[in-house]
């Protein structure tokens, strides 16, 4: 039922509009009455009967036929389609979708619905991202302490001992000169 025909609905008490709906005439236009329907119904089913009554063995044995024929296409289409959605739904486990999501997924896939296939692929891209980002996070390892009194300086006397060591004495003098420039 239309309430915008109603001028004022939205702002009417409970009671007001019950009061505008009571009073709004409905068109049945378009529509049968249930109990005319039901006439029908029967009517049509009892033609029904009496016309396969009037057929030949021939003519009944080909219309059960048909209806047999039908059934079996109805029946074929919905294994056909089974199929194909268990066929996507493995592909799309095998690449790592969770059973649900590859199950919703299949069926839109067969369905048609390249809406819902590519909401649930951006979904599964997005958890795909977030895990790698918190597995690398995880991964990585926890920077080692310096000896450096000074955070974000140049430890120079650690540098100079590591370069005497290696007998790269220019570099050590130059270190010696950088750490008395420091302080």
């Amino acid at each position: 039922m239309d309430t915008k025909r109603i001028e004022g609905y939205e702002n009417m008490s409970a009671e007001e509009k019950v009061a505008a709906l009571e009073a709004l005439e409905f068109d049945s236009t378009g529509f049968i009455r249930k109990d005319v329907f039901d006439k029908t119904a029967s009517e049509l089913a009892e033609w029904k009967r009496k016309y396969n009554s009037t057929l030949s063995e021939a003519e009944q044995a080909r219309l059960a036929a048909e209806e047999a024929r039908k059934a079996t296409e109805e029946r074929l289409a919905e294994l056909e389609r089974k199929d194909k959605i268990s066929t996507a739904k493995d592909k799309y486990i095998a690449s790592g979708f969770d059973v649900a999501m590859a199950q919703s997924t299949a069926e839109a896939f067969v369905d048609g619905n390249m809406d819902r296939v590519f909401e649930n692929i951006n979904a599964y891209a997005a958890k795909v991202v977030t895990e790698a980002r918190d597995k690398a996070l995880k991964d990585t390892p926890v920077p080692p302490a310096s000896g450096n009194p000074n955070p974000g300086k140049i430890n120079y006397s650690a540098e100079r001992e590591k370069a005497l060591a290696e007998g790269d004495f220019t570099r050590a003098a130059q270190l010696a000169r950088l750490e008395t420039e420091q302080k």
